[in-house]
């Protein structure tokens, strides 16, 4: 009778979430969707004619409102972790200028339409190490390097197509943390980035992500938070500034 009467208690104890902080996994797998605004400018410039700083949404109408998929896997147990993330964007528009200006040596004029896009393919590898680890706390740090692959072209009958594109990494460093709450949910956070300036070149880079998460049957979780990336990059006469800002929504698995 002893053995009847303690058996539904270790099934609702195995059917309950665990602690977020407590799960020691070695493999996580997140499948997140990020849905940003987007705020972009660019300058192309050439030896004979220098270029004009545009901003892709007021001056051009490019749309702000993008859907980002975004997927992250982490490789590593117990305080240490490999962390390699990717996300990619594209906006296009085809609208009348508000301005004439100049890119990449022409000249665009107002009364033309123009069509605009905007590619950006951004990677992550990283190591996290935490310094903090308890039951219900995780606190460490990211070192690692970020990958962008940007190009915004420009587009019309009179002068064709122009295109400026900057592939670059980006060394990071920051922090990251969690914190177990009850009946399975959690609040994570974390803040990355770095500015460089060498000769003519200056880049900087920051990237932030704070959210919640709640743990179901201790192998998977849904997430919800907020997610912003804010770019800047110089080379000599050329721009480019790009900053995504909005919700985020994801899913995942640990084991």
């Amino acid at each position: 009778m002893r053995t009847l009467s303690v058996l539904p208690l270790i099934l609702l104890a195995a059917a309950c979430p665990a602690s977020p902080a407590r799960a020691q996994e070695l493999v996580r797998v997140e499948a997140k969707l990020w849905n940003p605004s987007a705020d972009a400018s660019v300058k192309s410039s050439t030896d004979l004619l220098t270029g004009t700083k545009i901003n892709l949404q007021d001056d051009l109408h490019l749309d702000n409102d993008a859907r980002l998929p975004y997927i992250k896997l982490s490789l590593g147990g117990g305080k240490q972790r490999l962390v390699a993330s990717a996300m990619q964007l594209k906006l296009d528009k085809e609208s009348l200028p508000d301005v004439t200006f100049n890119f990449g040596g022409s000249t665009y004029t107002v009364g033309v339409p123009v069509k605009t896009v905007l590619e950006a393919e951004i990677y992550r590898v990283a190591w996290e190490a935490d310094w903090i680890s308890t039951d219900l706390l995780r606190v460490g740090t990211i070192i690692g390097a970020e990958i962008f692959d940007t190009r915004a072209s420009l587009e019309n009958s009179v002068v064709g197509k122009k295109e400026q594109e900057v592939t670059v990494p980006v060394p990071i460093v920051g922090l990251q943390g969690e914190i177990g709450l009850p009946f399975g949910l959690a609040a994570y956070g974390e803040l990355a980035g770095l500015w460089l300036q060498s000769g003519g070149r200056e880049g900087s880079f920051i990237e932030g992500e704070l959210g919640a998460k709640y743990v179901l049957f201790r192998i998977l979780h849904v997430s919800a938070g907020w997610r912003q990336i804010n770019v800047s990059l110089q080379d000599d006469q050329n721009k480019a500034s790009m900053a995504l800002r909005g919700l985020v929504f994801g899913a995942g698995l640990q084991f």
